[in-house]
């Protein structure tokens, strides 16, 4: 969307582009653009989830003033692959094989340079930046992640001393 806001900016027009997580909770991501368009007239492009979103909006809020709404690959009305597949067990099925198969077989022609690529990428990064870009992603969801550590590892240290003591 980026691409398409210098391009609109170019054209003489005023873009601005909405950053959301798509895992984030809809509702809050439709409250949040709410505000952010509160009070003004502002045409709409989204795409994909983002149209979504800018539909999800529209229809949450009908008395919002609104220009022009452009959706871009939005599945809207639902999708026919996504429907497909999921009443078409057989289907589904094939499209699963198929896919192992060709993992399978882009990992043991190019295993090698996979290899090479990952341990490159991991042995350039920088401790500091790899955590501080992990709590930006993982948000919220970090301090979940820290605590059910905390709590899944005392558990199993309390099974093992039980296992332990039973045995003793």
């Amino acid at each position: 969307m980026a691409l398409i806001a210098s391009r609109l900016r170019r054209a003489g027009y005023q873009a601005q582009c909405f950053g959301y997580r798509g895992r984030d909770n809809l509702q809050a991501n439709l409250e949040r653009l709410a505000r952010h368009v509160e009070g003004r007239t502002v045409h709409f492009v989204g795409h994909s989830l983002g149209g979504v979103l800018i539909y999800d909006l529209l229809q949450k809020y009908p008395s919002m003033p609104c220009g022009k709404v452009v959706l871009l690959g939005a599945p809207v009305r639902g999708c026919f692959a996504g429907r497909r597949l999921g009443s078409d067990r057989r289907l589904a099925d094939g499209l699963d094989r198929m896919i192992d198969s060709g993992i399978r077989a882009l990992v043991d022609r190019f295993h090698d340079e996979l290899a090479g690529l990952v341990t490159g990428t991991i042995e350039r990064w920088d401790a500091t930046e790899t955590s501080s870009q992990l709590e930006l992603l993982l948000g919220r969801d970090l301090q979940y992640i820290r605590i059910n550590g905390t709590v899944v590892g005392a558990g199993v240290g309390l099974i093992l001393h039980a296992v332990v003591q039973g045995l003793g």
